[in-house]
């Protein structure tokens, strides 16, 4: 980026309207932690209770979301979006997403079963949508980047298996 003159404003850190993307991150976040919260017993899940393991996944899930939404958001949507207009940037970015960053830990959680590692991997498509979605609206990756959080958090808080 440097190098070529590009500004942190191409791959979507701003610090325009700071307070309404953390406002934003964080409402979406909230509902979508609500419902997990509510349908989490159906699926044999309960709340896990704080912990020092819920707090460390909270500093993990920061850096993994705020990381994967900067590179797939920022730098591989707004490109593809700019390229090949809005709703197949979006796609394209999302599957992307999904089969090149998800598929080799899929394999591998998979002990190799391909068919396996193909439906995980196909699981990361429709956050991958609403990750670039709330990216595409709010043209920051701030609030997608917590929603990301929560949403990788959201196994840890409420001790589901899938």
């Amino acid at each position: 980026m440097k190098r070529t003159g590009q500004s942190f404003e191409s791959i979507g850190i701003s610090g325009k309207d700071k307070g309404r993307m953390l406002v934003l991150g964080f409402a979406v976040s909230a509902i979508f932690i609500s419902i997990s919260g509510f349908v989490a017993p159906y699926f044999g899940g309960s709340f896990a209770g704080f912990s020092f393991s819920l707090a460390y996944g909270l500093v993990l899930f920061a850096i993994v979301g705020f990381s994967e939404e900067t590179i797939w958001r920022g730098y591989v949507q707004t490109r593809l979006t700019a390229y090949s207009g809005t709703l197949k940037g979006l796609v394209v970015t999302s599957l992307l997403f999904a089969i090149l960053w998800h598929f080799p830990a899929e394999y591998y959680a998979q002990s190799g079963a391909i068919p396996d590692a193909l439906v995980g991997t196909l699981t990361r498509f429709a956050p991958g949508l609403l990750f670039g979605y709330i990216m595409l609206r709010s043209q920051n990756t701030i609030p997608s980047s917590i929603f990301h959080l929560f949403w990788n958090l959201n196994i840890l808080l409420w001790q589901l298996s899938f």
